[in-house]
């Protein structure tokens, strides 16, 4: 029997995680962690690699995946179960940006619209990480996500808002004494994004100087 019918109520429990329904999403969510959990926990059969069960492998490439989707209900829904897995400890970071680099690799001449539905797949997935708690003892990982993040926010004038605000919240899981936190202000300040004089602001401009200072008054 091959995998897809061996698993089959747990495969459909994905489609269940794209639902626009959302108590049908986190019941989705709820299985697949549940099923994972039990793989992991009797050791149910490797990947490849060798380095995780195949169930895990399968859940972890298919929620990066999923966040690449162009329904918002999607996005919503595997980032939550994605951020709900890494929480686990069930699998680490190092294995995890290597999957979604590839997922969400850009490729030239590829169609506006597939383009944007990568970079939003690649924002999705740091703020999962962020969201996970993973980071909260891990300041070398927390700036690397936080650089990643500001690389997205030079990309394109409408992701300006969006990642402004997904740079906050990574700045909320890392910690003010460290010497990461410190370079990820730095990196914020050469950026130049508030250069503009105040009243050009646009309201996330303002908003993200707000916490801006927040932050940085902590770390001085």
């Amino acid at each position: 029997m091959d995998y897809s019918a061996k698993n089959s109520n747990f495969l459909a429990l994905f489609w269940d995680l794209a639902s626009d329904e959302k108590a049908r999403r986190i019941k989705a969510a709820d299985g697949i962690i549940s099923h994972v959990d039990h793989a992991v926990n009797h050791q149910q059969g490797k990947n490849e690699e060798g380095n995780m069960v195949i169930d895990l492998d399968y859940a972890l490439k298919r929620l990066v995946r999923g966040l690449s989707s162009s329904r918002d209900s999607a996005r919503h829904g595997f980032a939550t179960c994605l951020s709900t897995l890494l929480g686990s400890g069930a699998v680490t970071l190092d294995i995890v940006l290597p999957i979604i680099d590839s997922s969400t690799q850009i490729r030239t001449k590829m169609k506006g619209g597939e383009e944007r539905d990568l970079i939003f797949g690649k924002l999705f997935a740091y703020l999962a990480i962020a969201r996970s708690g993973i980071l909260a003892n891990e300041p070398d990982a927390a700036l690397d996500i936080f650089m990643r993040l500001l690389e997205l926010h030079k990309m394109k004038g409408w992701l300006r808002e969006v990642t402004s605000e997904a740079l906050v919240v990574i700045l909320t899981v890392m910690d003010p004494s460290c010497a990461s936190t410190k370079e990820a202000i730095q990196s914020l300040e050469k950026a130049a994004f508030l250069a503009d004089s105040m009243d050009q602001w646009a309201p996330w401009q303002l908003q993200f100087a707000i916490s801006l200072q927040h932050f940085s008054h902590h770390i001085n």
